[in-house]
């Protein structure tokens, strides 16, 4: 069908080949990401799987988009409720992330202020801290 046709995708369709191609830019991007954090077991390794899946759905719709239309059309709308779905789900888990890191934070400073009255009361009970006058 599309083999008979003449003009070029980037001529008919040039909105839909642009946003193909920064969907891919971001799909590849999000993937060298991805691979990038796994290896430093990083916890934000999902949150970029999210955005690769996202971008690749995306991709892929609109290459079906330039092919049939009414059927992209149908399946951009039911991509569009898993993208809502799953952008629900990333913003659960960057919640819970930021309150992990304001409890390790908290935890953090409540350490460091133990350890310096630790500290503090060492210095006071030894003597030899006294300043003595020069002579």
């Amino acid at each position: 069908m599309y083999k008979s046709m003449t003009a070029s995708p980037f001529d008919t369709h040039e909105g839909v080949m642009l946003a193909f191609f920064v969907a891919f830019f971001f799909h590849a991007t999000a993937s060298v990401a991805e691979i990038m954090l796994r290896a430093r077991e990083s916890i934000y390794h999902p949150i970029v799987s999210y955005i690769r899946l996202f971008a690749s759905g995306l991709a892929t719709i609109l290459l079906l988009v330039i092919l049939d239309p009414v059927l992209g059309y149908i399946i951009s709308v039911l991509w569009g409720c898993l993208f809502a779905r799953l952008a629900y789900e990333s913003c659960k888990e960057l919640r819970e992330l930021q309150e992990l890191r304001s409890h390790t934070a908290q935890l953090g400073h409540s350490l460091w202020t133990k350890l310096v009255g630790v500290l503090g009361y060492h210095n006071e009970e030894e003597p030899d801290q006294a300043i003595r006058p020069v002579v």
